[in-house]
């Protein structure tokens, strides 16, 4: 395990930039550096999804993610902690969410192929990761526990990673890295691959492996994660990985993109040309060795 800071006031002098003062008055007052509001969470076809009727008289009737992004200090704050933790600390091989020079197309590029795919969701997967994991990983990866107490606080909030700050991707990768290595150990004994894009899992094979998926699956509820039933497959042949279609031996853009382009003349000049510039990386992303 590496040393890493193990002194508050190293922490604000070198990371944070900013005195221990501020920082004690932040984290005492924590609720007035984050703002919060409701997304309505969508199906495959765009529309707000329903919450069950035993929801709705508490969270209203249509299910909604709680974004919390931070104002503008603690922003710059989670910022350097963010570049902080992805400098000194090794990213999982296996995470392709958040992490530097990786992206959703080459997620999808490792399964390329592939005859055999499975995929599950992570439901709620920022809400779950409570404090305590986050002190525990902060901890694991070698800072001292004063310093994981004031980095949790700062990072978290409610109880748990907000979905909105920049430290929640990178923080999440590392949290879940202990469950991603047994999923990766069992693929490695398997002769599967296995990868994740934050809250997504992928392990596929040019074998069938079917019978194996239950054992996964009890990996990721033993370590407390729950499985969205309706995103959870197993399929052979052509599949859609975060957001790519994966065919045989290729890799395109997907159905619902490729009909949202078609209508371009309703688009504007700059979503048109970051469409364009994103087909042409699925293309060259997907011809590369």
């Amino acid at each position: 395990m590496t040393m890493l800071i193990q002194r508050v006031n190293i922490l604000c002098s070198t990371v944070l930039h900013i005195s221990i003062d501020r920082l004690n008055y932040i984290i005492a007052n924590i609720e007035k550096f984050y703002i919060e509001y409701q997304k309505p969470k969508r199906d495959k076809n765009g529309a707000k999804r329903l919450n069950k009727p035993q929801y709705q008289e508490r969270y209203g009737k249509y299910w909604a993610r709680t974004i919390n992004p931070p104002h503008e200090e603690l922003k710059n704050i989670q910022k350097c902690i963010n570049g902080y933790l992805v400098n000194h600390i090794p990213m999982p091989d296996f995470a392709y969410g958040g992490v530097k020079e990786k992206d959703n197309i080459l997620n999808a590029k490792q399964h390329k192929g592939r005859k055999y795919v499975f995929q599950t969701d992570l439901t709620d997967f920022y809400p779950f990761i409570s404090c305590k994991s986050v002190y525990e990983m902060f901890v694991r990866v070698g800072f001292s526990a004063d310093v994981a107490s004031k980095l949790t606080k700062l990072t978290t909030f409610k109880g748990h990673l907000p979905q909105g700050a920049p430290t929640s991707t990178t923080i999440a990768n590392l949290v879940f890295e202990p469950t991603g290595r047994k999923l990766q150990a069992l693929s490695v004994e398997y002769k599967l691959r296995m990868t994740t894009f934050v809250d997504d899992v992928t392990i596929s094979s040019q074998y069938q492996f079917k019978d194996i998926t239950p054992e996964m699956i009890k990996i990721l509820e033993e370590d407390g994660f729950r499985i969205s039933q309706n995103k959870t497959s197993y399929k052979s042949g052509i599949t859609e990985i975060t957001g790519v279609r994966s065919l045989n031996n290729s890799m395109t853009t997907t159905r619902k993109f490729k009909e949202k382009y078609a209508q371009k003349s309703f688009l504007s000049e700059s979503t048109i040309r970051g469409m364009e510039q994103y087909q042409r990386r699925v293309k060259s992303i997907s011809n590369s060795k």
